[in-house]
């Protein structure tokens, strides 16, 4: 249920298909059957009746329901966050995952997020691309990584010094915070240290969802040396517009705003790029021409710090009236009507409604 996005699909991080198959929604018509859960069958009926274990599986007499469960929920050992503003069709909802990945079908995404809004992907996981065994597809000492998909390059997270995360049990991501305050919000808050440890002392990624809209995300990166931070949005937007401040995200109608939050052109001049990369190599399962392409916009500032925190507002249709304070206590943070205060250390204090 908190997998499936509100367009139908599925969350798809790691290797994870972005689409039911019809006989994992049959099953779940025997499933809402057996356990008498009319939000599981809702989700077996979302395609309709494709083979004849739907119409079989399908309980009689059960109508669909919205799941009675909260909106948002994490998944400990895979260290995926799921949160939405409700359980219809239109609402806006996010997938956030900071975990292992010296586990099967894995990727180097940990930080990584995704965007739904209004049956629109608007911030994606660029998914399950087809399997090249002769050239080393599965192979994680190296070869699975040189294909995008993949790797970091591929994700809605950092590269640092222009390279992306480790692989392995001991450069695992962690889910530090999870925090359900209502309707006040949800927090998410990444431990990203051991996915980058060869070149920062911490790493922290939050994503604070201010309902229904409204999301916050900071990045905070401290190291011993100077490094260089840039951050991935992938998209599959019909048009990009703005600039580097303030942007524009636009698909099916459909508009995500992102705004950064304590920019000083002058002091800390800053960097955007819009790239497409197709990768051309063969299918090994059916032994056909694949030609698989990421799209993205990166941004991040062009001197190497020691101390990075770099705050954006991402909103939904309207852009949000936001605006961050440094002070001696650490940051606060206001946007959609609501006050998000961090401590120094960057762990959240605490969201109240603003004054």
């Amino acid at each position: 249920l908190h997998v499936t996005e509100p367009d139908g699909g599925t969350y798809d991080y790691f290797d994870n298909s972005v689409a039911w198959s019809p006989r994992e929604r049959a099953t779940m018509l025997l499933l809402a059957d057996r356990l008498r859960r009319p939000d599981l069958a809702g989700l077996g009926r979302a395609c309709g009746r494709e083979t004849v274990l739907h119409f079989a599986w399908d309980p009689e007499g059960m109508d669909s329901r919205a799941p009675e469960v909260p909106a948002a929920a994490w998944f400990r050992t895979t260290g995926v966050v799921t949160m939405r503003s409700d359980w219809s069709e239109p609402a806006t909802y996010a997938g956030f995952r900071c975990g292992p990945t010296a586990v099967g079908h894995s990727h180097l995404d940990s930080g990584s997020f995704v965007v739904t809004s209004r049956g629109e992907r608007l911030l994606i996981d660029e998914g399950l691309w087809p399997y090249a065994h002769f050239l080393g597809f599965f192979r994680t000492e190296g070869p699975r990584w040189t294909f995008d998909g993949n790797a970091t390059v591929a994700h809605n997270t950092l590269l640092i010094d222009g390279r992306g995360q480790l692989y392995g049990e001991q450069h695992a991501g962690a889910v530090a915070t999870f925090a359900d305050h209502g309707d006040l919000g949800v927090v998410a808050a990444g431990d990203l240290s051991g996915p980058y440890s060869d070149r920062v002392s911490s790493a922290t990624r939050t994503l604070v969802f201010l309902q229904p809209d409204t999301f916050i995300l900071i990045d905070r990166v401290r190291s011993d040396e100077p490094c260089a931070v840039e951050l991935f949005f992938h998209h599959r937007a019909e048009e990009i517009t703005g600039g580097d401040l303030c942007w524009f995200i636009s698909r099916g109608g459909v508009r995500l705003h992102v705004s950064r939050l304590l920019a000083d052109a002058v002091e800390d001049p800053w960097r955007v790029t819009d790239a497409t990369r197709t990768t051309n190599y063969e299918d090994s399962n059916t032994h056909t021409p694949a030609a698989m392409e990421i799209r993205y916009r990166s941004v991040g500032p062009i001197a190497p710090k020691r101390e990075h925190d770099i705050i954006h507002v991402l909103s939904v249709e309207t852009p949000a009236v936001a605006t961050a304070t440094r002070h001696s206590g650490g940051l606060t943070v206001n946007a959609a009507n609501r006050t998000v205060r961090f401590a120094e250390s960057g762990e959240l204090v605490g969201i109240v409604a603003a004054d």
